[in-house]
């Protein structure tokens, strides 16, 4: 009996592999190329526009722990492994790539989620454009979508398989239910912008001094700084960070009573209280 391999359309024969197909379909290879560089660009664009939802999560998995290394195993091995090892080297593959593309993209001082999923989704349709150019044969074949018995499966791939699914899946929850540390900036200076900040002041003087903040946070976010003199709210700004981006701000506060005070400013990122930093200034009658 003559079968198919699913995902390589390697056809072998053998003795007992009759199975009970579930569907049967007319496709190509141009086809499996085509549908996996589409799912790619698809995975990619909901990653970036759509935000957390289940179709964003299940498109995601398949891009990071699938789509690269299928492409991958596609272009260096071919028609060499059965489906089974298939997909192992496509999921090893695929694990390796995001790995190695992280690593490159935090040596370079660019790794953010927009860029690495730029990366992985520009390396597999590179990757499927270089299998089409170099096995350049379009094969249409029956795929038969069926059901191994279970004398079919290799028990050691079966539970490589069932393992690598577990761990992948574990992976992808500690994935989504973490966020990367915080790298945000902020410092304060003088107005001249070096890190002699004001020690004394008269009552009623307007102390000056420099806020400088950078977005460290993985993503654009929105930033509220408030003033204060003791314990009274003197002023605040709002502004909205690129992720990456630094900016400075001068600041003032005015000196109320003698004796020495607090000027201190709060900052907080997207509404939640982020940090306080303060300074002394010793006051006295003018």
């Amino acid at each position: 009996m003559v079968s198919q391999d699913i995902l390589t359309g390697r056809r072998y024969a053998g003795i007992g592999h009759s199975r009970c197909c579930v569907l049967k379909l007319r496709v190509s290879d141009d086809l499996l190329r085509l549908l996996a560089g589409i799912t790619a660009v698809v995975a990619g664009l909901s990653s970036l526009l759509l935000g957390s939802s289940p179709v964003t999560f299940v498109l995601g998995l398949l891009l990071l722990f699938f789509l690269p290394g299928y492409a991958l195993t596609r272009l260096v091995f071919h028609e060499r492994v059965k489906s089974d090892m298939f997909v192992l080297l496509s999921i090893a593959l695929s694990v390796l790539s995001a790995m190695l593309i992280s690593v490159g993209l935090a040596l370079a001082g660019i790794l953010t989620q927009e860029v690495s999923i730029i990366s992985l989704v520009g390396l597999t349709v590179v990757a499927l454009m270089a299998d089409k150019i170099l096995h350049h044969e379009n094969r249409k074949f029956d795929l038969e979508l069926s059901m191994p018995r279970k004398e079919d499966l290799d028990p050691i791939i079966l539970a490589g398989i069932v393992f690598g699914i577990v761990l992948i899946l574990i992976f992808a929850y500690i994935l989504v239910t973490t966020h990367p540390p915080s790298t945000t900036y902020i410092a304060l200076m003088s107005e001249n912008m070096d890190l002699k900040l004001p020690k004394n002041a008269s009552v009623g003087e307007r102390v000056n001094f420099t806020l400088m903040l950078k977005n460290g946070e993985g993503h654009n976010a929105s930033f509220r700084v408030e003033i204060y003199f003791n314990l009274t709210k003197e002023s605040q700004l709002t502004c909205h960070l690129r992720d990456g981006e630094n900016r400075t701000f001068l600041l003032n506060a005015t000196t109320l009573e003698p004796g020495f005070q607090k000027i201190s400013v709060k900052v907080y990122i997207d509404g939640v209280y982020y940090r306080e930093l303060h300074f002394w200034v010793n006051v006295v009658e003018p």
